[in-house]
């Protein structure tokens, strides 16, 4: 998470304008921007015991990466199905609507936007 927050701000001079968390909170996170574009940078805050957890959260410190959309479903629809779907679009414990697509390096990204009623 230090590493990739220090890469958006620093180097690609991107603005905090949100955070939560220090160096040593496991649920840290921030929201990020440049121009109009948003993204929420966090790290696992689930307490679950990691066997009890989905594949995708296992890795204790994984870095999620998430693109804040408007419209999660619409978004989604642009997106091709495959193996690279890791969740499809669902509202989320914290609030939001979400989908996680991986790429070929399994470099995991969300899109999360308002919920769906």
């Amino acid at each position: 998470y230090t590493k990739s927050f220090h890469f958006y701000t620093e180097v690609l001079g991107w603005k905090v304008t949100y955070s939560h968390g220090d160096a040593s909170d496991a649920g840290r996170l921030a929201y990020l921007s440049y121009h109009d574009f948003k993204l929420v940078l966090a790290e696992d805050h689930d307490l679950t015991p990691s066997s009890q957890k989905p594949e995708i959260y296992k890795s204790k410190g994984r870095v999620s990466i998430h693109f804040d959309t408007k419209n999660v479903d619409e978004s989604f629809s642009n997106i091709k199905d495959g193996a690279h779907v890791v969740r499809k679009p669902e509202n989320t414990h914290w609030g939001t609507r979400w989908f996680v697509v991986e790429d070929p390096d399994g470099n995991q990204f969300g899109w999360q936007g308002p919920p769906r009623e």
